[in-house]
């Protein structure tokens, strides 16, 4: 297995719109005119979970892991990185591929797999541009924080509640800062 080392930057609007645009997350904003007929209200639906996944769920996740591990959902999920009373936690990473998961597979298999299929952020709390986002499914990611003293820092996640959880293992992942 091919080992690829990751240097984590600061996730900002633009990367996001980058990975919008790339069809692995939705970003949460108006689809529609901010201006309408008085009177009148919009309600648009960003999008809608697979019945077969469940009713929704909001969850709270102490991540406390320190080992890349990418994973994949079979249905969209929406991280919140919020952190209301200002705690003071080790950061946090988020790891995602730049393709789906098909793509990284066929990747895999032709050994093309590279440091150019991922990128890695340092998730900053409370970032109005970048507080909350969908992760788009079977998009791999994952999670996770710097080992050594301090208190796991937390996020949440609004998910489906009966939705799936594969590990992607193609590549052994690394960061700079582990």
């Amino acid at each position: 297995m091919k080992t690829i080392t990751l240097q984590p930057q600061r996730l900002t609007k633009n990367d996001l719109l980058d990975l919008e645009v790339r069809g692995l997350v939705r970003t949460i904003r108006p689809p529609h005119a901010i201006t309408i007929k008085p009177e009148v209200d919009m309600v648009t639906p960003l999008y809608v979970c697979d019945e077969r996944s469940g009713p929704h769920q909001l969850i709270c996740v102490r991540k406390n892991q320190t080992t890349v591990r990418l994973t994949r959902h079979s249905d969209n999920e929406e991280v919140i990185f919020l952190n209301p009373h200002e705690a003071r936690y080790r950061p946090l990473y988020l790891v995602i591929a730049y393709h789906s998961y098909d793509v990284l597979q066929e990747k895999a298999h032709a050994g093309t797999l590279s440091q150019e299929d991922f990128r890695a952020f340092t998730i900053p709390f409370n970032d109005p541009e970048t507080l909350i986002f969908a992760i788009l499914k079977d998009t791999p990611h994952c999670e996770v924080t710097a080992p050594g003293p301090g208190e796991a820092p937390v996020f949440y996640v609004t998910e489906p509640a009966s939705m799936t959880m594969d590990y992607v293992d193609l590549a052994e992942i690394s960061l700079n800062v582990l």
